[in-house]
């Protein structure tokens, strides 16, 4: 799991991007309550932090989108990264990449 986490090449399961999304969340919200009761650790976070996970994040959204056989531009859609949730990926090899599932029981089904 989260094998070249910063890479915007390749495929990521559904699973995997479940972890991210919600991983993500819950870290945002922490860190922001923690740095909301000081200000000059806030600016520090946004700083050193900030950058690092902005393209944390937006090389799982892209790494998804290519599961479904979109393009990463993609993610400029309001609301497609929680869309990227509940569809399932493309079976097999595609453009993008290897299955991610390809070693794995097919659990694509939705919902």
């Amino acid at each position: 799991m989260f094998e070249r986490p910063f890479s915007h090449e390749g495929r990521i399961s559904r699973d995997e991007y479940i972890v991210f999304f919600f991983g993500i969340f819950f870290a945002n919200l922490i860190l922001y309550w923690y740095f909301k009761e000081n200000p000059e650790l806030n600016k520090l976070y946004f700083k050193l932090l900030r950058i690092p996970m902005a393209w944390f994040s937006s090389a799982q959204i892209i790494k998804r989108c290519h599961d479904v056989g979109k393009n990463g531009w993609w993610i400029l859609v309001p609301f497609y990264a929680i869309y990227l949730l509940f569809v399932k990926g493309e079976i097999g090899p595609n453009k993008y990449g290897e299955d991610p599932l390809r070693d794995k029981d097919d659990t694509r089904g939705n919902f």
